[in-house]
């Protein structure tokens, strides 16, 4: 009898942590320099998010036609008319998805909801990530 207690303890943390996961914002972080990559995922996941992450536009494009994400994090280190096109393409699968973009502020594409300072750490990130969501 205690072990099926204990099993169905297990399932009923299994099922609340399923339901936290899924009230979790959804993050893509798109860079092609793997290390900056992890860190990234470490600091948002850290930060609550649920996140997931491609090292170029055709990883990034596939993610997309599999799951919707809140925020889309296009990283500077893709080239410029990649981060351009993969916003639009995100923008295009779901309007709902804010991007944020690392570039300079005199670069603001269309289609960034954000822009980010390749030099800004990891605070102007969650920040520009948050102010996305709460809009």
């Amino acid at each position: 009898m205690a072990l099926f207690l204990q099993h169905t303890s297990s399932m009923a943390n299994q099922s609340s942590n399923t339901a936290a996961a899924a009230s979790k914002p959804k993050i893509l972080s798109v860079c092609s320099d793997d290390s900056v990559l992890r860190t990234r995922g470490m600091v948002l996941q850290n930060a609550g998010y649920c996140v997931s992450s491609a090292e170029d536009y055709g990883q990034a494009v596939d993610q997309c036609a599999s799951r919707n994400f809140d925020v889309a994090v296009l990283s500077a280190s893709l080239p410029y008319d990649d981060r351009i096109a993969l916003a639009a393409e995100v923008k295009k699968r779901s309007p709902a998805t804010h991007v944020v973009m690392y570039c300079r502020i005199h670069e603001m594409p269309a289609y960034a909801d954000a822009v980010i300072d390749p030099f800004d750490g990891p605070g102007a990130l969650l920040f520009a990530i948050e102010s996305t969501l709460d809009e």
